[in-house]
């Protein structure tokens, strides 16, 4: 009866921490509900979306713009192969 016994205690403590471990992750979900966490990093985000804002800045055209200048950004380009003179 002792293996059984021992097995017992270990299923309730397994259900106990289990318990805990529920009761944490419920605390988790409930600060992530409630955006209190991580405060420092939320307003610096708020910062830069308004100063984003402030400037007209629109992701889209950023993109089009980086995409259109690409094919000029290689090595390739007219004039990058030249070398200083020396002396």
């Amino acid at each position: 009866m002792g293996a059984l016994e021992r097995e017992m205690q270990l299923a309730e403590e397994a259900g106990r921490q289990l318990a805990d471990a529920r009761d944490g992750l419920k605390n988790i979900e409930e600060s992530m509900a409630r955006k209190d966490f991580a405060l420092p990093q939320q307003a610096a985000v708020n910062q830069i979306s308004t100063e984003l804002t402030a400037m007209n800045y629109d992701v889209a055209r950023h993109e089009l713009a980086h995409h259109d200048w690409r094919p000029y950004s290689s090595s390739k380009r007219p004039g990058r192969d030249w070398k200083k003179p020396t002396g």
